[in-house]
């Protein structure tokens, strides 16, 4: 398998964390790349030329770090990352920490791209507003119960 990842993606984290776990380090190339460039390796591979993208030994290509997760969790070795036994508490928790990390990443490249200015934006406040709230009820389980 290869990988295709740069060195400050938080969700190619995910997954690498994903490939120790599933013991599937070994048999995976970590391709290092920047999903920016317009000559980008990435973009032979995909035309969303997104971080993390991992190539299956079958030759599939697998974007979006929770799917490429969910597919290492099938094909590896070890304990399932998502265990039946409490499946909707671990989903609850997996998608505040997707939603915080993608909070955190939209601030950064807001700020990248658009300037400190950017957290004044509606769009810019509400995401530093999520980040705070998350984190305030961080590690608390959403449960109905």
């Amino acid at each position: 398998m290869q990988l295709y990842l740069n060195t400050s993606s938080p969700y190619a984290r995910v997954v690498r964390v994903c490939l120790y776990e599933k013991e599937l380090m070994e048999r995976t190339e970590l391709c290092w790349c920047d999903p920016w460039a317009a000559d980008s390796e990435l973009l032979k591979i995909t035309p969303l030329s997104r971080i993390p993208t991992l190539v299956t030994e079958g030759g599939e290509v697998l974007t979006e770090s929770l799917l490429i997760a969910h597919y290492l969790d099938a094909v590896g070795e070890g304990a399932k990352l998502l265990p039946a036994d409490g499946l909707a508490d671990t989903l609850a928790l997996a998608g505040l920490g997707q939603g915080l990390m993608e909070a955190a990443f939209n601030v950064v490249i807001g700020r990248k791209h658009g300037g400190p200015d950017v957290d004044e934006s509606l769009l810019g406040s509400r995401r530093l507003k999520a980040i705070e709230r998350t984190l305030a009820c961080w590690p608390v389980i959403p449960s109905a119960r």
